[in-house]
């Protein structure tokens, strides 16, 4: 059962598709890190954390998020780690890129979900919300516009 400090944030798209889901992802994670916290970014696969790991080098012409692959020695002093869970890496927030509720939510202090218009991302979207919910996270939604 989840702590009081617990927070689940759906970040709701406007646009489809996981290439607005990835941008939109890499900017949520710069912001968080320039926030001084420690991040770990969750995907499905080894080819999508790989994938993942080149947008977060190229994504913004003058952004630099520092950042390690898990399973990686640099995962130690990296601010944000990019794998396919659960992390060994210290982080205090988790962003969810893979399609299923992660196990490990609770070891965060926030958890961010990203769901695009598109029916794939909002049925998977919609099923972790409710299972978040069922577990008795604090859910908050964010509707975002570009």
């Amino acid at each position: 059962m989840p702590g009081s400090n617990e927070q689940i944030d759906f970040y709701i798209l406007k646009s489809t598709g996981e290439t607005a889901t990835r941008r939109f992802a890499c900017r949520l994670i710069e912001k968080i890190y320039k926030q001084g916290h420690r991040v770990f970014v969750r995907l499905d696969t080894l080819p999508d954390v790989r994938s993942f790991d080149q947008l977060l080098w190229t994504f913004s012409q003058g952004s630099f998020v520092p950042h390690a692959m898990q399973g990686t020695p640099e995962v130690d002093e990296a601010p944000v780690v990019v794998g396919q869970g659960p992390s060994e890496a210290r982080a205090d927030v988790l962003v969810n890129l893979g399609q299923d509720m992660p196990a490990e939510a609770e070891h965060y202090a926030r958890v961010a979900e990203i769901v695009a218009q598109d029916d794939e991302s909002r049925t998977s979207g919609r099923t972790r919300f409710r299972q978040y919910r069922e577990r008795g996270f604090e859910l908050k939604s964010h509707e975002i516009n570009s």
